[in-house]
């Protein structure tokens, strides 16, 4: 048995077999040279009787002391079966294996022998499918039977890579090998050189340096990609070129050796590990003439064809090739340059669906066994899957029989004896990134492993080449220039350049130089014209693969930011000589130049379907259904056998062609996803270039072959997976962005150049009869439509020499949904009818001459100005590809950079289309403009209002955000409302055309003369003058003239202000509106005509400023009557509207006393009242303000009438609210409300005094029938004593209550006591006499202020004084004499004098007094106190400590 320690810190891997130890030995020699095997501690075996001692030993040395190192025990492994990877092991295999084992051991004669059952990969059966805890008994007691008998007892060996479960290790013996040390590695290189000790005097200084060189190499590698079978091919390898030249290895061998067995990685240089090595040298690197080659092309066939027995002699074969590259570039340079394709068979394995199955797997081993017998080499490629069957062929573990060899392949579960040619040779070509991310260790181990690419082929000069693109490319993608909007400061290699690798400079460079006639020898000397043009041309051959977007940024790139004439040089290049624009043009320009050609198309656009295919062939001259026979889609096919047969039936068959294009054929192979399918890709262009190449070899073409094979690979634009497929040698890399060829609605990047998108919408704008000043545009537009007829004529005729290169009409179509959208939400219907309106615009349904405007070309003019607007606020316009060009989402998002670029332009046009329809369909104006079966009259108004600027006037700025300054995402309709509904007009753009005449109207008052009527006159001159003028002065005979008239006045009454009137009368409000306008504007100082009225706009304006306020006032009379909606408009050609209204209103307001009687109806009348005084007191006051004709005779006659009625009922009014409380006694005082108004009469004028004395004498008479009716002084008093007891506490000014109490008791006596105006003053002076005797009475009985008797005897005393006071003024008359003749009338009054008196004097305050005198001199003045001072019978009312002066 043989072990051979392959893996880092793992365990046993290979099993081989023996028959003795002396050929054990012999087989490990020949394959490693070397075995270790880790002591076995002795254990007794039971039941066996035996003890085997296996010590760690060299085996060259052990076999000499065989006997003292196994003590006379000869141990023999016979492996009875061995279980391989592929096998499914179940109870039945297990027991038949340990029945074999069993049986052989039985028949052995020898005691010392002793079988084994081996079972390898034992880790990965113990995970599958079946339990392997039967194995436990066998493990412990040798058998899985109950009562085994001695010969049933056999070991088991398990090798497995990884490390089983402790149930398993714990009931056995591990061995276990880890990282060989460099003590260890230089044992197991002498060893191997041990067979010759003259050529092992050479090696074994160079020993210590190769272990430690291999030591460094091994632990610096992220993975095992270099193992011990790399090291040990080293060893032989230096031993052989040492054993064949007798002497110690030269520089060249040395490094040929290091090369051969450590390369495969581009950036690791083997010899800097072994640098200690290379002293041992023979000699100088510069070497001998026959040393081997140690260019990666000499190393790979130093592999193939071996280097003579004189160079390197070696006793086993070299290893298999493993060959790394990118993009599977090294099979072209193995096809080209180092295979001899005749005795080459290439297997590009199938990446098809169906293919990745067990019999596909047996198939390709079927020919590499037919390949084996017949010394072929054998390419490999794609064949994962299948690598694992050949790991006793690439381990060269050869069986020879009969002279001839013979190895194992593995086919599932079976195992296939084959035969090998010495000639045989097999090479493994796969990519670096799947080698060092998917292949498994073991196979890297066993396979001799080379980095090829197409730089490692090419010469000195050739690599000057490639570092110049190498550092052109970099510039090229370097971005130098910081844009604000520019948020990328890098773009990687591979964007720029689809399927880009770090190979693809030196292919480029290889293939400028196979193609080119011209080589570095013709070129003598002057190397450095040669390397620069191949540059030259290296550059273009690398600018194919480009992208559009790529080639937009080199304005912004290194390479190009100083350098303009390079820029111009390879944007000529790319988009006009090299034919990017479509795939039409593409083919058409190759198949001219080339007779036949193999092409890799790349886009990033959807690929071509049933219609794109019908095109290409119409523009290729090909039949349709010819070309879409040999239209393939390679996703479409199941098996690689399916496309192969179709490949042969196309080529075999041909399709027709047409005269232009000759007898060339095409045959088109599509494939989506090329990031996910690039191996099924490989492998389809393997497949068609063998077929291809196949025909060409047999010499059957003949003439409408398919001569041309097109690749179309649809490559997707992210960064995390990209394409790597840049071709070279037979085939041409080209990419197209876009497939189809670009349209007036798509057009190429080619015309966006240098322009700005004002500019480039501007190519299609048409130069409309607006565009002209304003005075040709009254000249030669407004006067009828046969001049329109004329100019549009003339316009059509000088634009059909123009060819208009982007079509605006489908852009700003395109952008209607898009548009509509940002609008704030309105509701979802009008959202639909507004589309539908812009849709239907856009349809050609003005094909006629008659046609003035079309609302397409005055949309699109007025973009056009916006876009203009809009350029001119920023800086680098023309700049907007190239800033497009940088974003990476953009692209991502649309695909291709034509529709990135057109959705740029879409995205611009958008919002201001947004704003546009904003504008235009406020309050439905966009219904105005949808023609009509009457007519398009007023559409054509509509667009020539649409079509003036000065008029429509939009602004750009209006359109910015004021956070982002950037157009709003989200676009306000501003349409007016009226209780929440959304107006609606009829007439085109009303409230534009309003506001005009408003600010012009305003202008003409800064300009009127002193007279109202003078308005009219400057309205006129200022209209005139205006802009406006053109659209809205019609011919008066033109038969739309009324009803164009007659839409805007129903318009203008619908915005006359309208406060809450009721549905029910708002429609009889506006024909009240329009009756008062056209009665106005027939006046002679507003229409200002000799001849017969008509009607005009300025007119409704003029007339509407007139009656404006008495608009206003009749809306707020029938807001508050509804009833005087039916008064009289006008009178004898005289509006008098508001003056009938306002009567109307005061007649409705004459009270009714059944209806003032009732509380609630009293209180509704009040308010009537109270609403309607402000509009009544405003209709009066203007019509005595006004002097001018602003009130007619009538309305002047019905306002006269008006006065007195609002007078009455005003006073009513007040009368009810001041006198009639909400109460029963208010509802009879209310009864005599009725007297009152008659008693005003019809002529009441408050400002005559019979008017005044008639409303005095009525209040007086209601006043004291009240007082005698309702006035109950007792209840009165016990409420008040009841209200002071309880709410004694919570007082907070208990002298402020109290004196509030004395005035409203001294009220109270003059209500009563002055009940009749025909009380004489007498009954006066009785009363006060009273109250002082009642004062007298009861001013000592109570000390408390807040009593009721208490108040009540104050309030007395100072009604008696103050009547007391009022006598003294009124009989003193300023004498010391009474009038004898009023003798008689003063007895009373002495009376009350000496009551007053007493009061006073019997009083402990001089407070009484004092209020006495102090109400005299308050009243009267001094000089009656002076008086009375001096009077013998009142001078007791002047205290004695009071002097008066």
């Amino acid at each position: 048995m043989s072990h051979r320690i392959d893996k880092v810190e793992k365990s046993l891997e290979h099993v081989t077999k023996a028959a003795d130890v002396e050929e054990l030995a012999d087989k490990i020699k020949e394959l490693e040279n070397r075995i270790k095997i880790t002591e076995i501690k002795n254990e007794d075996l039971e039941n066996r009787g035996r003890r085997i001692n296996l010590n760690f030993f060299n085996f060259e040395e052990g076999i000499k002391r065989e006997e003292k190192s196994c003590d006379q025990f000869i141990v023999k492994f016979i492996i009875s079966h061995m279980v391989k990877k592929e096998e499914t092991i179940n109870r039945k295999l297990k027991k038949k294996q340990l029945k074999d084992t069993c049986t052989q051991q039985r028949c052995s004669d020898s005691p010392n022998e002793a079988n084994y059952s081996c079972m390898e990969e034992i880790k990965r059966k113990l995970e599958g499918h079946y339990n392997y805890k039967a194995l436990h008994p066998l493990l412990e007691n040798g058998s899985i039977d109950e009562d085994p008998k001695p010969h049933q007892k056999v070991a088991v060996i398990g090798i497995s890579n990884w490390a089983l479960d402790p149930a398993k290790m714990n009931r056995g013996i591990l061995l276990s090998r880890g990282v060989p040390d460099e003590d260890e590695l230089q044992m197991s290189a002498s060893g191997i050189c041990s067979s010759n000790s003259n050529v092992l005097d050479f090696i074994k200084p160079m020993i210590p340096s190769l272990a430690n060189g291999y030591r460094k190499l091994y632990m610096e590698q992220d993975r095992e990609f270099f193992g011990l079978r790399d090291f040990y091919s080293l060893v032989k390898m230096v031993y052989g070129f040492s054993n064949a030249t007798g002497q110690r290895p030269t520089w060249h061998q040395l490094e040929h050796s290091i090369r051969r067995n450590f390369g495969g990685m581009d950036n690791t240089n083997p010899l800097q590990h072994f640098g200690d090595l290379m002293k041992h040298a023979y000699e100088t690197k510069y070497g001998f003439k026959n040393d081997p080659e140690v260019h990666p092309s000499g190393l790979i066939c130093a592999s193939l064809h071996g280097l003579p027995m004189k160079m390197l002699k070696m006793d086993s074969d070299h290893r298999y090739l493993l060959v790394l590259t990118e993009g599977f570039a090294a099979l072209g340079i193995l096809q080209q340059k180092l295979l001899s394709m005749e005795d080459t068979v290439i297997m590009f394995g199938s990446s098809f669906p169906s293919d990745q199955v067990y019999t596909q797997v047996c198939r390709t081993i079927n020919r590499i066994k037919v390949c084996m017998g017949t010394g072929r080499t054998v390419v490999l490629l794609n064949l994962d899957n299948l690598y694992e069957s050949l790991y006793d062929a690439l381990n060269q573990y050869y069986v020879e029989f009969g002279g001839e060899r013979y190895v194992d392949l593995g086919l599932g579960n079976h195992r296939v004896k084959c035969r090998v040619h010495k000639g045989f040779r097999l090479i493994v070509v796969a990519d670096k990134k799947v080698v060092f991310d998917r292949f498994p260790i073991p196979l890297i181990n066993r396979l001799e492993k080379h980095y090829l690419s197409t730089a490692t082929m090419l010469t000195r000069l050739q690599l000057q080449v490639v570092d110049k693109l190498d550092a052109w490319v970099q510039n090229f993608t370097k971005i130098s220039r910081n844009y604000i909007e520019c948020k990328r400061k890098h773009v990687i290699v591979e964007e720029c350049f689809i399927g880009f690798t770090s190979d693809t400079p030196g292919s480029i460079v290889a293939l400028v130089c196979d193609t080119d006639s011209e080589n570095e020898a013709d070129n003598g000397n002057d190397n450095d014209k040669w390397v620069e043009m191949v540059f030259e041309k290296s550059k273009e051959a690398l600018l194919l693969n480009a992208t559009p977007d790529a080639v937009c940024r080199l304005p912004m790139s290194e390479l190009c930011k100083a350098d303009s004439e390079q820029l111009k040089m390879l944007w000529n290049t790319y988009f006009n000589e090299q034919k990017h624009t479509c795939l039409s043009s593409f083919i058409r320009s190759i198949t001219v130049k080339l007779p036949g050609i193999l092409a890799q198309v790349t886009t990033h656009s959807r690929l071509l379907l049933k219609p794109d295919i019908d095109e290409l062939a119409v523009e290729m001259k090909l039949d349709k259904k010819s070309l879409q026979r040999n239209t393939l889609f390679l996703q479409s096919f199941e098996m690689e056998l399916q496309f192969s047969k179709r490949i042969q039936i196309m080529i075999n068959i041909g399709i027709s062609s047409k005269k232009e294009f000759g007898n060339e054929a095409l045959l088109i192979i599509q494939c989506e996803s090329a990031n996910k399918n690039s191996n099924l890709i490989q492998c389809a262009r393997h497949i068609v270039q063998a077929e291809r190449s196949q025909i060409i070899k047999t010499g059957t073409e003949i003439d409408g072959h398919p001569k041309h094979v097109i690749f179309i690979i649809q490559v997707a634009r992210t960064t995390d997976d990209l394409f790597y497929g840049v071709q070279g040698g037979k085939w041409l890399s080209i990419h197209i962005d876009e497939l189809r060829p670009p349209q007036t609605l798509s057009p190429d990047i080619t015309f966006y150049n240098n322009k700005s998108i004002s500019d480039i919408f501007g190519s299609d704008v048409t130069h409309s009869v607006y565009d002209r000043t304003t005075e040709e545009a009254k000249e030669t537009c407004i006067s009828s439509s046969q001049n329109y007829l004329q100019v549009e004529k003339q316009y059509k005729e000088k634009e059909s020499t123009r060819m208009s290169i982007i079509n605006g009409t489908a852009l700003l179509k395109s952008c209607i949904h898009g548009a509509t959208s940002m609008l704030e939400s309105d509701g979802t219907r009008r959202k639909q009818q507004r589309v539908s309106i812009l849709l239907e615009l856009f349809k050609d349904f003005d094909n006629d001459c008659n046609k003035i405007l079309t609302f397409k070309e005055v949309l699109k003019k007025r973009t056009f100005l916006l876009l203009q607007e809009r350029d001119k606020k920023g800086a680098f316009q023309t700049e907007w590809v190239c800033r497009e060009a940088m974003s990476l989402e953009n692209l991502q998002v649309n695909g291709t950079f034509r529709r990135t670029v057109w959705q740029r332009l879409r995205a611009t046009v958008t919002p201001i289309l947004g704003e546009i329809i904003a504008f235009v369909d406020k309050n439905c104006n966009l219904d105005v403009v949808r023609p009509s079966e009457e007519g398009n009259v007023k559409s054509t108004l509509w667009l020539q209002i649409f079509a003036n600027p000065n008029l429509t006037v939009i602004q750009y700025d209006s359109f910015l955000s004021p956070v982002t300054n950037k157009p709003r995402v989200t676009i306000p309709v501003m349409s007016s409302t009226s209780k929440g509904k959304h107006e609606q007009y009829k007439f085109p753009f009303f409230l534009v055309i309003k506001d005009h005449m408003d600010n012009l109207l305003h202008n003409a008052h800064k300009l009127k003369g002193p007279d109202e009527t003078s308005v009219s006159r400057a309205f006129q001159c200022v209209l005139d003058e205006s802009e406006i003028a053109s659209t809205l002065i019609m011919n008066a005979n033109d038969e739309h003239h009324e009803e164009l008239i007659h839409c805007y006045l129903e318009d203008f009454s619908q915005t006359v202000p309208k406060r809450k009137i009721s549905e029910q009368i708002s429609v009889e409000y506006k024909k009240i509106i329009q009756q008062s306008l056209r009665s106005v504007a027939a006046l002679p100082h507003v229409n200002n005509k000799t001849g017969g009225f008509i009607l005009t706009i300025p007119a409704i304006h003029v007339s509407y400023e007139i009656i404006r306020e008495r608009l206003e006032h009749f809306e707020q009379i029938i807001k508050l009557y509804p009833g005087a909606i039916h008064s009289d408009v006008e009178e004898n050609a005289e509006m008098v509207l508001d003056a009938s209204a306002l009567l109307s209103l005061l007649i409705s307001l004459k009270p009714e006393p059944t209806e003032l009687k009732c509380i609630v109806k009293r209180n509704a009348w009040l308010n009537m009242v109270r609403n309607a005084r402000p509009v009544v007191e405003r209709i009066l006051d203007s019509e005595k303000r006004s002097k001018t004709d602003f009130y007619g005779t009538i309305s002047r006659k019905r306002i006269k009438e008006c006065r007195p009625l609002w007078i009455s009922i005003s006073v009513v009014k007040l009368f009810v609210e001041h006198v009639c409380p909400d109460t029963e006694a208010g509802g009879e005082i209310i009864k005599r409300s009725r007297n009152l108004l008659l008693a005003l009469g019809k002529n009441v004028d408050l400002k005559k005094a019979s008017s005044i004395n008639t409303i005095e004498n009525f209040l007086i008479t209601a006043n004291v029938t009240a007082s005698v009716q309702h006035f109950n002084v007792e209840l009165v008093r016990d409420g008040l004593q009841l209200y002071l007891e309880n709410k004694r506490d919570v007082i907070p000014n208990q002298v402020e209550l109290s004196l509030l109490c004395i005035q409203c008791m001294e009220d109270s006596y003059y209500n009563l006591e002055s009940s009749s105006a025909q009380q004489s003053q007498s009954t006066m002076v009785e009363v006060a006499i009273s109250k002082l005797e009642t004062a007298m009475n009861k001013s000592h009985h109570h000390t408390d202020l807040l009593n009721v008797d208490q108040l009540e005897s104050i309030a007395a005393a100072r009604f008696g004084l103050i009547i007391t006071a009022e006598n003294i003024q009124r009989y003193y008359s300023g004498s010391l004499l009474y009038n004898d003749a009023q003798s008689e009338d003063m007895a009373p009054i002495k009376c009350l004098f000496d009551k007053a008196r007493k009061y006073c004097e019997g009083c402990t305050s001089e407070w009484p007094r004092l209020f006495l005198l102090k109400h005299l001199c308050r009243t009267y003045d001094t000089n009656c106190v002076q008086l009375l001072s001096k009077d013998e019978l009142l001078k007791w009312i002047v205290p004695p400590d009071i002097s008066i002066e």
